[in-house]
């Protein structure tokens, strides 16, 4: 049995696989002792036999340490205009900063921004983009760059709006809001091996 343990979890949800495989997901941890038992925040204790930490990422730009102004404080990179170009010189960008996202078709469009910034057909001086940010509450959890919930489409709107260029197509958002909806409504099934059929463009 393997155990996952989210702090997002408010009760244990198991999943079975074919193969007799069994994935407990449970929630937050309070400490784990020398003995190897798991002391959760809510529940009985659980014995393991390995602990493998996946806690994410950090950012860390180390060979960038003598710029200035340049930080990461709460995981939040700054200052950057729209979480791309460095605000004191814009020949730096941060292309794929932000997680949560599609991120083949968001890096895309930043690059694109990047591209016409840099060969002249955009200036920052000429009408600059809207202001776009994410919740607050995803700084409070050192989650800024966090797109999830859709943000992402946001900002590749306005990205695409400011380029003359087409938005994210309609499908994409259909289909990421029907994969996000089915997630959430069945967290014991790998959404991943489901079957999805497009119907129509719209």
């Amino acid at each position: 049995t393997v155990y996952l343990f989210d702090r997002h979890m408010s009760c244990p949800v198991s999943t079975a696989y074919d193969d007799g495989f069994v994935h407990m997901r449970m929630g937050a941890v309070e400490h784990i002792d020398p003995n190897g038992v798991v002391h959760l925040e809510e529940g009985d204790p659980i014995q393991v036999d390995f602990v493998m930490f996946a806690t994410g990422f950090q950012y860390a730009f180390d060979f960038l340490s003598d710029l200035s102004p340049f930080a990461i404080s709460n995981n939040h990179v700054r200052p950057l205009y729209h979480d791309l170009f460095w605000c004191k010189d814009p020949s730096l960008c941060f292309i794929g900063l932000p997680f949560k996202v599609i991120p083949f078709g968001l890096c895309e469009y930043q690059a694109s921004w990047a591209a016409a910034i840099y060969s002249g057909r955009l200036s920052f001086s000429e009408d600059p983009l809207p202001h776009t940010a994410p919740p607050e509450s995803s700084l409070a959890r050192g989650h800024y760059h966090d797109y999830g919930s859709g943000f992402q489409f946001e900002y590749c709107n306005a990205i695409a709006k400011r380029l003359h260029i087409d938005g994210v197509p309609s499908l994409t958002t259909s289909a990421y809001s029907e994969v996000h909806a089915y997630r959430h409504a069945f967290p014991t099934k790998d959404f991943r091996h489901s079957n999805y059929n497009f119907v129509s463009s719209t």
